[in-house]
């Protein structure tokens, strides 16, 4: 199947009988409200949107089907802008003899009889898609935040956590949580943004830097540190740590 744009509101779709025979459909059994004709015509639409921007939009279509050497079918597929100008059919032929390329100009009749009928199905096709990407786009930037608004630490001793602690006291802190690394008794202190509060977490983060290492990690980080270290306050450790 190779698809062509000849402009905005028109492009050439080209059926091989390799393509054909590929999908193991038989043209000339197809019908009207087929599910052949449904799943050829979707394929094409599909296609044609993604490699070349071609998109329905509701708009009705015309469609030009030509037969070609060797059992092919161009088809010319054109956005209409005036629906009225067009009967419930909207659609015109090339004209083929009473021959052995009869059979694809009745194929296509059949075909496009039912694409108005498609069109809803389609468009209702692309609406999913794109919903189900702007719904792993929205939970991409969700996890991006996540790792944007976290920072990890490492403290040579306790004693410099609570110093910490003290230096960042009366800021609006975000969940923190500290662990220790019983083998090589280091402190890991990880914290958050509050309520996506990038200044506050950056004015913490560089207080903190006096006290402690600025460690390089993401979320996985911390599900390490959680799986594999003591857990010594779970939350609220720097508003915990100022009372000591």
């Amino acid at each position: 199947m190779k698809i062509e744009k000849i402009d905005d509101n028109s492009i050439k779709c080209t059926l091989s009988s390799l393509d054909l025979s590929s999908r193991n459909i038989n043209l000339r059994d197809m019908t009207y409200g087929s599910q052949a004709a449904k799943q050829l015509f979707n394929e094409m639409m599909l296609k044609a949107k993604e490699e070349v921007g071609f998109a329905m939009d509701n708009t009705p279509l015309m469609i030009e089907a030509i037969p070609l050497q060797g059992g092919a079918v161009q088809l010319i597929i054109s956005k209409v802008e005036d629906p009225e100008e067009l009967d419930t059919r909207f659609s015109k032929f090339s004209t083929a003899s009473n021959g052995q390329n009869g059979w694809i100009s009745e194929l296509a009749t059949q075909i496009l009889e039912g694409a108005h009928g498609l069109m809803k199905q389609l468009k209702e096709t692309e609406d999913n898609s794109d919903e189900e990407l702007d719904a792993s786009q929205t939970e991409t930037r969700q996890q991006e935040k996540k790792e944007e608004g976290l920072r990890l630490y490492r403290f040579q001793s306790l004693d410099r956590v609570i110093d910490s602690a003290k230096a960042v006291h009366g800021m609006d802190l975000g969940n923190n949580s500290l662990y220790k690394d019983v083998d090589k008794k280091e402190f890991y202190l990880s914290i958050h943004s509050k309520n996506e509060d990038m200044e506050t977490l950056n004015r913490v983060a560089n207080l903190l830097l006096e006290y402690g290492e600025r460690l390089h990690g993401n979320m996985a980080s911390e599900a390490y540190y959680q799986e594999h270290m003591e857990c010594l306050i779970p939350n609220s450790a720097l508003e915990k740590l100022q009372t000591v």
